[in-house]
């Protein structure tokens, strides 16, 4: 593979080049026809600066030969090589940043030619076994700062790639930013091939902090997040994936002994072709290295003895013949999306500046491109009880008539709606309003009676009615009388007054006992203490056959 070939991997976005990790330099003849036969179009080897200088500014000759013989070998079969620079074999001490940096430079200016694709600085700098101490941002950013115009320098058509970082340790990028790193790599190594990987590539999790997990695969849309925050657009380099077959309990981290070690060598084969997929939806990952081409030891139960595409006897594993058709992964959808906008939420009860009286009608609504995971209402700063109801895919609602209103103080008030989305972000809308009725908060509203006549038939006489309040923030309490009078003379004598609930609409049918003119009277007396006012129509008069 021609140096500018791995250039593209670096400027332009295209999907995930399928690579393998070899353990050893050099290969045997039949190490080399599994490459090949793999399909892989690029291959990432370990280098050690005690091993590639006999001492200051001399190279051990024989070492970049065999770097060099194997670069080229494998350029001549369309692959490029990756070139992962570590310290000493055993070591974890944090190097100097000077002396690391000299011998990078002369490894790069002596590799120049023969079919590099690039350089990445360190292995796993956040992790403890290979980063003495633990994890040390300022001192990897330095590290960086230093290498980068030294790589470049020897060689300046080779991208400069950052350790692999576990399982898309996107904290660890920004503190690597904060401490001055932008502008000393070309893109950013990650490894999901975490301590005993089960998880199928296209599950994810979330942080508590709303992030997709840092050890889900698809974390790495958030490194992808992390460097856009940090006006980053270079690529993502995926340095190593995988998933072991061992059959082992889990003998390492907070599940040691709890879960299998590994997977099936059928659903290695499942995962590896998904995993593929979900890349191939994210062209910002520019190369997906499968880590290893072959177990270091099949018989080790260990979980990272076993993570090859073959066995130790380079015996393929079904994952071997899938790998070969990666290139041509097509799309899948993969879970887990960054989101950092939040639901917008609309309270449309109460209105803002509105008065009640009793019960209050509450109502809020709200909405996000990634689904209403949640809405919560509180009143004065207290949360009351709602249900969330789900209205599709990107909406949500809270709807009741909130009977604990009625204990509210008189005054104002604050309703407060907030609505959260799977990533935790949280949008609110707030409304104020006032419960009246009583201390300085007391109204009077006024009131009138429709009431409707029908025709006299046969001394009968259907009579509707209902209290209209100008306005209703409560039930309207108190009753409504009706008098029916007959005219003896010159006077108005009473014979019969029903009286009738406010609340709700009344109908009844009346027989007058005798001919004549009458007349009916409606009145409306309120409950005592109730906020709306009496009323009162002028009288119907009618004539009885």
């Amino acid at each position: 593979m021609a140096i500018t070939a791995g250039l593209v991997h670096v400027t332009a976005a295209s999907a995930a080049t399928p690579g393998v990790t070899v353990t050893s330099v050099p290969l045997s003849d039949a190490q080399w026809a599994k490459l090949q036969a793999s399909g892989a179009k690029s291959v990432r080897v370990w280098a050690f600066t005690s091993w590639v200088e006999d001492s200051p500014g001399v190279l051990t000759g024989w070492r970049i030969d065999q770097y060099k013989a194997f670069a080229q070998r494998a350029s001549s079969m369309g692959i490029g090589t990756l070139i992962t620079l570590l310290g000493a074999p055993g070591s974890n001490t944090p190097p100097d940043p000077a002396a690391y940096a000299r011998v990078a430079g002369e490894l790069a200016q002596a590799l120049k030619g023969t079919g590099v694709i690039g350089y990445e600085v360190w292995n796993e700098p956040d992790d403890s076994p290979y980063w003495g101490g633990g994890p040390d941002p300022a001192a990897y950013a330095a590290l960086l700062r230093a290498a980068y115009p030294a790589l470049k320098g020897g060689d300046p058509g080779a991208a400069v790639v950052t350790g692999g970082l576990v399982g898309n340790d996107y904290d660890f990028l920004q503190s690597l930013y904060a401490n001055g790193a932008k502008g000393s790599f070309d893109a950013v190594g990650i490894h999901t091939d975490t301590a005993c990987l089960t998880a199928d590539p296209r599950e994810y999790y979330r942080e508590p902090s709303g992030r997709i997990g840092r050890y889900s695969f698809t974390g790495y849309r958030e490194v992808r997040q992390t460097m856009a925050a940090n006006g980053d657009a270079k690529p993502i380099w995926m340095t190593e994936l995988g998933w072991s077959t061992t059959g082992a309990t889990c003998n390492v981290g907070d599940r040691a002994g709890t879960k299998p070690g590994g997977v099936s060598p059928a659903q290695q084969a499942d995962f590896l072709a998904k995993a593929y997929g979900c890349l191939a939806d994210d062209p910002y990952v520019g190369q997906g290295m499968w880590f290893s081409l072959w177990d270091a030891d099949s018989s080790n139960p260990t979980y990272d003895h076993q993570l090859g595409l073959m066995d130790s006897a380079l015996n393929p594993k079904p994952a071997f013949a899938t790998f070969q058709g990666a290139g041509a992964a097509a799309p899948i959808a993969c879970g887990g999306v960054v989101d950092t906008t939040a639901p917008t939420v609309r309270i449309t009860a109460p209105a803002a500046g509105s008065i009640y009286l009793a019960a209050l009608k509450i109502a809020v609504s709200a909405d996000d491109d990634h689904g209403v995971r949640n809405v919560d209402v509180f009143v004065d700063g207290k949360e009351i009880p709602v249900v969330t109801k789900s209205q599709s895919a990107t909406a949500a609602k809270v709807s009741l008539e909130w009977q604990g209103a009625k204990k509210l103080a008189y005054g104002p008030h604050t309703l407060v709606a907030k609505a959260r989305d799977e990533a935790k972000n949280t949008g609110t809308a707030t409304v104020r309003f006032t419960k009246a009725g009583g201390g300085k908060y007391k109204i009077a509203i006024a009131t009138k009676i429709d009431l409707a006549l029908g025709k006299v038939a046969h001394r009968k006489l259907t009579v509707r009615g209902r209290v209209i309040p100008a306005q209703k923030l409560a039930s309207v309490s108190g009753k409504t009388q009706i008098t029916f009078e007959r005219k003896h003379g010159s006077k108005w004598i009473g014979t019969s007054r029903f009286s009738k609930g406010a609340k709700s609409p009344f109908r009844f049918t009346y027989r007058f006992e005798k001919p004549g003119t009458w007349r009916v009277k409606a009145r409306f007396v309120p409950k005592t203490g109730s906020s709306y006012k009496a009323s009162s129509l002028k009288p119907a008069i009618l004539k009885v056959h």
